[in-house]
């Protein structure tokens, strides 16, 4: 790319309209944040710490289970176990469920 394809490409960006804020939109000030909403916060967080560590877990007895049969049988088990984990925890999975 060259010097002056460059600045076209730089002017175009800075011309595009940027996207307001939802609140802003609506001309509504910003909602402030109460303690209790920060232990909502904080159980709701503490649930899914432990929710993956029961995930993980499970996954390793399974294996562990599987192992005892056919050590072969165990890796593929944990293997798949964890592919799964990994596609659950996919940011691109997440459902914001409630106002944000």
């Amino acid at each position: 790319m060259t010097s002056d394809e460059s600045t076209k490409t730089d002017s175009a960006e800075r011309t595009r309209p940027q996207p307001a804020a939802p609140d802003q939109e609506a001309g509504r000030p910003a909602a402030k944040k109460s303690p209790s909403d920060n232990r909502a916060a904080g159980a709701v967080r503490w649930r899914e710490k432990v929710s993956i560590a029961m995930e993980l877990a499970g996954i390793g007895v399974l294996s562990a289970g599987f192992w005892l049969i056919r050590p072969w049988a165990g890796l593929i088990v944990l293997g798949a176990g964890l592919i799964v984990v990994g596609f659950a925890s996919s940011p691109r999975f997440d459902r914001h469920v409630g106002p944000r």
